[in-house]
């Protein structure tokens, strides 16, 4: 779960996504979150989707490829 401003601007997320990626909040926070927590391909499509749903107020769902804390890639 992330908590994100209405501007898109992050917040909050729990302990066990922070642990997964072997991030600080202030690693989550930061602009280029998504380019070291996603897959180099699926980046785009995660922010794509993401602005449009924030810009609507709707919640979203997309599946990216992650990248764990020992760098590898899995897929939910």
């Amino acid at each position: 779960m992330c908590v994100y401003e209405p501007d898109g601007t992050p917040l909050y997320t729990i302990n066990e996504l922070l642990n997964f990626f072997n991030f600080t909040l202030d690693d989550f926070r930061a602009d280029n979150f998504q380019a070291r927590a996603f897959h180099a391909a699926d980046v785009e499509r995660v922010r794509t989707t993401r602005s449009k749903a924030m810009s609507r107020g709707e919640g979203r769902e997309v599946e990216p490829r992650v990248r764990r804390k020992d760098a590898s890639t899995v897929g939910f």
